[in-house]
């Protein structure tokens, strides 16, 4: 997650304040924290409630903004300030 928030080259924070263009290798990062996940918890199920993995809801509603966004903006990107 670090690499996909903070990495210098493809981070989507490594300006501050700054907008940065998504792209694919975004979620290409994210997935892959994902998959990571799932393999060291592998009875992790996304949620909130109490007994379900908040980490795990996040990212998977994250991966899934980012790929709406891929797909459905002309120039996605993130912005923070």
């Amino acid at each position: 997650m670090e690499r996909l928030f903070l990495d210098e080259q493809v981070g989507v924070l490594r300006q501050h304040p700054g907008c940065v263009a998504l792209e694919y290798v975004h979620v290409a990062i994210l997935e892959g924290a994902i998959e990571v996940w799932k393999e060291t918890f592998p009875d992790a199920k996304p949620g909130f409630s109490e007994g379900e993995d908040a980490d795990l809801a996040t990212m998977t509603w994250l991966a899934y903004w980012m790929h709406w966004a891929l797909e459905q903006c002309v120039q996605p990107s993130v912005e923070n300030r």
